[in-house]
């Protein structure tokens, strides 16, 4: 029995799908190099009829219902760039395995962690798997490094498990379990928001990695802009017509949240709102609770950006209070401080502002968060300045 199918999958830059016999030409160019197989099963691709062969054991995998193969679309220019597999599926034990291969040029963007980031969700939620395992070689250090910076958890090594090409080798073993995924999973989504990557003389460089959405944060006054207004208006106006042409409600939610932001940065505000609104009458909160307060949330970013600062404070406290009773929502107190604390911030509370970054960073340093760490410590020593 085939598994059940929950596509395409979309994130930032990608677009996850199940492959199709055309995709084999594109694929030549991957799986034919030989740096890119280096650490596969299988050897280097010379034809198409190699691809042909592949496909059938793919497809074999599929009709069984123990795997299904997919494929890596940058949503930028429709091209594949890579591919990811699940595989060793089994119901009775609701585990699975991932596999994965990401075309050499594209090495080194985040590509592929965007990617299984955007699979486990969807593994853990559509498919209500308990587990996900990986298995990588030793010598490749990279992809080991991808697995931990999603959140697996490095459970040992499994001596001479496989022979293949060179002979018997060892692997890695990396396990997720589906109670772990809601952290990382938030983790993930504030660290696309927050994520302080560079110093660019005063200002802090903010960026994503999504074409377009870099920004820069001046360190005084908390207020951040586009670094390429062009760019990041292009990129959000074609996610806000991905969002409003999909019909999976969730996917359609999450993605008009995000673009929401892009837009508030861009300075249209009402354009904003109106997606947030979107995005809102899309996440049930009993159904959505999660992905409904990261939106409550960025609602109160909007208002704190349209100058309504005593509805963009009610706001945020009744997230901040709700992150506190429900575990549920626990992960998401640190996220709910720091935009409190911005709007304490704006209206000249400072002692209001210090009590919430302190508490974010607190919780941010218990996650080990470095990047979101960064953001909180920008926060405190604008306050410190005004005081």
């Amino acid at each position: 029995m085939p598994l059940p199918a929950h596509f395409p999958l979309v994130s930032q830059r990608l677009t996850i799908r199940p492959i199709v016999e055309g995709d084999l030409a594109d694929l030549l160019s991957i799986n034919g190099d030989p740096e890119v197989t280096r650490f596969l099963p299988y050897p280097t691709w010379q034809s198409l009829d190699d691809g042909q062969a592949w496909l059938k054991r793919m497809q074999a995998l599929a009709e069984g219902g123990t795997g299904q193969q997919f494929v890596l679309v940058m949503n930028a220019t429709s091209r594949i760039v890579g591919t990811l597999l699940l595989f060793r599926f089994e119901e009775s034990s609701a585990r699975a395995e991932l596999g994965y291969v990401l075309g050499r040029v594209h090495w080194g963007r985040g590509l592929m962690r965007e990617a299984i980031t955007a699979f486990c969700t969807y593994a853990f939620s559509h498919l209500a798997l308990r587990r996900l395992e990986a298995e990588v070689n030793p010598a490749n250090a990279a992809s080991a490094q991808v697995l931990l910076d999603v959140g697996f958890t490095l459970e040992g090594t499994l001596r001479k498990r496989w022979v293949a090409k060179d002979g018997a080798y060892d692997t890695k073993f990396f396990g997720l379990l589906a109670q772990e995924w809601p952290a990382h999973e938030q983790q993930h989504a504030e660290g696309s928001a927050e994520r302080v990557t560079m110093r660019r003389g005063q200002e802090v460089l903010v960026d994503s990695g999504a074409p377009g959405t870099a920004s820069v944060i001046d360190p005084d006054t908390l207020r951040a802009r586009p670094v390429d207004s062009s760019a990041m208006a292009a990129y959000a106006a074609e996610r806000e017509r991905t969002a409003l042409d999909t019909t999976d409600a969730a996917e359609a939610a999450a993605i008009a949240s995000n673009t929401a932001m892009l837009f508030a940065l861009l300075g249209e505000l009402e354009r904003a709102q109106r997606l947030v609104e979107f995005a809102l009458q899309r996440q049930a909160p009993d159904v959505d609770a999660r992905a409904r307060a990261i939106t409550e949330i960025r609602a109160g970013q909007v208002l704190q950006m349209q100058g309504r600062l005593s509805e963009a404070r009610v706001q945020l406290q009744a997230v901040v209070e709700r992150c506190r009773s429900d575990a549920a929502l626990t992960t998401l107190l640190d996220f709910a401080l720091q935009h409190l604390g911005k709007v304490h911030f704006d209206a000249a509370s400072y002692a209001e502002a210090l009590a919430c970054f302190r508490e974010a960073l607190v919780l941010r340093e218990r996650k080990g968060a470095a990047d979101l760490v960064a953001s909180t410590r920008l926060a405190l020593d604008a306050v410190y300045r005004r005081t």
